[in-house]
């Protein structure tokens, strides 16, 4: 481990202790008040520090703070608005029988960096300065517990096969479709990002390591108000962002809207070094590329009265890339020293993607707590890729051109995307019963034109060339039941997915693996107990059953070119794996979260590293057997002073995968990884704040066979609030010390690989936000009692 790590480690984590102080809640008879909410605030701007509960004897805690500066406010329903001083270690606050309507008001709140929850982590991304990030991709490398490989392939707790949604809706696509869509949501218009490792029966089974939504901004304001921001990264290349959003609010409709706009310059390098039979290749490449996204998002809610609400949404992104990867691999004998040729090759390919979603959607909810909501939403990706792969050999020396191979790729690709869903909840049996169902249809048409390039004339090379078309149709209906008793909390829920997939490839000659056709139905439980054994203490204990079923991609078993001696291809004949999952997490404090989880995947794929002819070798996604995973994670978001907070999370992971590529081609590999997180703010003065965030992933196993290097890195930045608090300026420097390079080896069946690289890593940031209109959150009146509902206004 080196010494910048050491340092950066070190800098991270100067804790300090300090005494606390307690709050005692009593009523005017002197009765201690349970479970009120006890908030400490800044005296001048009402800002929010800590909020924390009273517990069974009316007693509230906090860390030490400096008399005068702060207040005490305390509520519960009942009770009017309490505002105490703290003049010492313990404060005494008497509330008062609530005999008047509550008065509306309006809080300024300092968000945590990280929330641990019951059933997820939240990584916040509005009001901080993980604002000044580029997109929703980037954010992630940050978001605890999630890791991305050199690939681009997303894991969370040593899983992949994570599935993504945006406010609460599902993404239909994967691998480098769905990191383009990242890469085109910008952080700025992001406000929380929740990792949800355990889904309850109300979520599609889909995804082995759960489900990351994304929530965007919407802002609650009434009356009309906006945001507008700029920003720029700065690494080899610069990258510019823009984006602007409105919103109209009033009792009855709110209308709102955003558009974002991003292009910048990106390099990356690689180094591929591969033995294969007696032969050796070194190949070294450089990624240059051109990337430019807008994306447009508009919609209304109509308030028709107290019990339906009716909303219309659309959704658009336009994304533009040029990529141009130039290679250059030395082919030598084992034993040599002299190179016997050399292949130069290029990849010059131009994407198009485009992607629109619009939705249609309903509430309802009574006064008796019943609820119903349905969605109907169509949605379409289209994409098109253009390649260009000239092959040229040379002879040892470089100077004489031995043979010369080019290629020209078509690539347009569809996806049609069309469901329903409804979900009810409603009292029951003293809980709560949800149920529902969902109905989704996909179709996607992917085709693939091969060219040969002779002399300069493109023709079309039929047997190359295919046709793949897959359509999926999938029907669920689930029931969950909720319970609480006085210190147990219940949920367990059946979910039944009817799968019917049909996947077809056209091409001159009928190949083995040209036609997939499948039917299948499964049912999927989930079970949830938490038990809270004091006011500090509480357990819990959740158990399901997930399945990851192939992408689009993964089935097409046609092949996408690196260069003429490295490729992808797709496997029609892939099946859907299944996992199991266990987690027992201890919360303490309501702060400190450990949790202890073991999965077991059946049917396991991944993507492997194989080889044909002599020279050649491929990537493949295979079904290849079973997977084992024990892990432990630890988090605890801290509040050291009233200026300095934080959080951090660890974690360990034990996984052994084992199965098969092929008669006499069986592997058990095992090893014990870790990985640690954590960020750190400090308010300096009212308006400037600085951060520092930072994380290190041990040595683990990616994919079937290969073993990754540690990796580390760390972020600095500050935040500026000015124009009388309306706009926020964030400047921060990304992977401070330029540690973050992976690096991979695999030695397995006759084929040794070291893979390896590096990118923009490091960069210097900026964002400028500025809010304009209406910023008060008005409260709404209760037509049945009168009285006023208070509403937080959160930044």
């Amino acid at each position: 481990m080196s010494f910048r790590f050491l340092l950066a480690f070190c800098f991270l984590f100067v804790f300090k202790v300090n005494a606390q102080i307690s709050v005692k809640v009593v009523d005017s008879e002197g009765k201690q008040v349970p479970f009120a909410v006890v908030s400490l605030i800044n005296a001048k701007d009402s800002s929010l520090i800590k909020v924390s509960l009273t517990d069974t004897l009316g007693f509230a805690r906090f860390a030490e703070t400096q008399s005068g500066d702060q207040l005490l406010q305390t509520q519960l329903i009942g009770f009017i608005t309490n505002y105490s001083a703290i003049t010492s270690d313990t404060v005494i606050v008497t509330l008062a029988s609530s005999a008047v309507k509550l008065k509306e008001f309006s809080i300024e709140a300092t968000r945590s960096l990280v929330e641990v929850q019951a059933d997820k982590v939240v990584l916040n991304v509005a009001g901080t300065m993980n604002a000044s990030s580029n997109d929703a991709f980037e954010l992630l490398r940050k978001a605890p517990g999630v890791v991305i490989d050199n690939n681009d392939n997303i894991i969370v707790q040593g899983k992949q096969g994570i599935r993504f949604y945006v406010d609460g809706r599902q993404l239909p696509i994967s691998g480098a479709d769905l990191v383009a869509y990242l890469k085109s949501i910008p952080a700025a218009q992001i406000d929380a990002i929740e990792i949800i490792t355990q889904p309850s029966a109300r979520f599609d089974a889909a995804g082995n390591a759960g489900i990351i939504n994304i929530k965007l901004k919407k802002d609650l304001s009434l009356g009309l108000n906006g945001n507008y921001a700029v920003g720029g990264n700065f690494g080899v290349y610069p990258k510019w962002n823009q984006s602007i959003s409105g919103n109209y609010r009033n009792k009855r409709v709110s209308i709102f809207g955003t558009y974002n706009w991003n292009r910048g310059r990106f390099i990356s390098n690689n180094h591929f070094y591969r033995e294969q039979s007696d032969s050796i290749f070194d190949q070294r490449n450089i990624n240059r590329s051109t990337n430019g996204t807008h994306t447009a998002k508009a919609g209304a809610d109509w308030y028709v009265n107290q019990k339906n609400t009716i909303g219309i949404l659309y959704n658009l992104s336009i994304n533009d890339e040029l990529n141009n990867v130039e290679s250059l691999t030395p082919i030598k004998q084992r034993d040599a020293i002299v190179p016997l040729k050399y292949l130069s090759a290029k990849n010059i390919s131009e994407n198009h993607r485009q992607n629109q979603n619009f939705n249609l959607n309903w509430a309802w909810k009574d006064t008796l707590n019943r609820s119903a909501t349905t969605d109907f939403d169509y949605g379409f990706f289209d994409n098109v890729s253009y390649n260009y792969l000239p092959n040229t050999y040379f002879s040892s020396n470089q100077e004489t051109v031995l043979s010369e191979n080019n290629y020209r790729m078509k690539t347009p690709l569809r996806i049609d995307i069309a469901s329903i869903k409804t979900d009810f909840s409603l009292p029951f049996f003293k809980g709560t019963i949800n149920t529902g169902y969902k109905v989704s249809h996909v179709i996607t048409k992917n085709r693939f034109d091969f060219y040969n390039v002779i002399n300069g004339v493109d023709t079309l090379n039929l047997l190359r060339s295919n046709q793949f078309d897959l359509t999926e149709t999938i029907a669920a209906i689930y029931a969950q039941y909720i319970r609480k008793f006085k210190k147990w909390d219940l949920q367990f829920g059946l979910r039944n997915e009817y799968t019917q997939t049909i996947g077809k490839l056209t091409s001159v000659f009928p190949q083995e693996d040209g036609s997939v056709r499948r039917k299948y139905n499964n049912l999927f439980p989930t079970v949830g107990i938490s038990f809270k054994i004091n006011q500090k203490n509480s357990l819990g204990l959740s158990a399901g059953r997930r399945i990851d079923r192939p992408s689009y991609a993964d089935l097409n078993p046609f092949e996408s070119q690196l260069d003429e001696l490295s490729y992808f291809k797709g496997n029609a004949f892939l099946q859907p794996q299944y996992s199991t999952n266990v987690q027992l997490t201890h919360t303490y404090a309501y702060m400190l979260n450990t949790s202890i989880g073991y999965s077991y995947t059946n049917n396991f794929f991944t993507e492997v590293t194989d080889t044909t002819q002599s020279n050649k070798s491929f990537l493949i996604t295979k079904n290849v057997g079973t997977r084992n995973l024990l892990s432990i994670n630890s988090s605890l978001p801290f509040q050291l002073t009233k200026k300095w907070s934080g959080f951090f999370t660890v974690g360990a992971l034990q996984a052994k995968n084992k199965g098969s590529f092929g008669e006499g081609r069986d592997f058990e590999l095992q090893r014990f990884s870790w990985n640690f997180y954590a960020q750190q703010s400090y308010l300096v003065t009212k308006h400037l704040s600085v951060e520092v965030s930072g994380f290190y992933n041990s040595p683990d196993i990616w994919g079937a066979t290969f073993k990754n290097r540690e990796m580390w890195g760390m972020d600095a930045g500050l935040k500026l609030q000015i124009l009388k608090d309306k706009g926020s300026l964030n400047i921060s420097v990304s992977d401070v010390f330029r540690s973050m390079r992976w690096r991979g080896i695999s030695n397995f069946s006759g084929l040794y690989m070291d893979a390896s690289g590096t990118w923009e890593s490091h960069q210097l940031r900026f964002n400028f936000t500025y809010r304009f209109g209406n910023e008060q959150v008005k409260g709404t009146r209760n037509r049945k009692t009168g009285a006023e509902d208070e509403m937080n206004r959160v930044k």
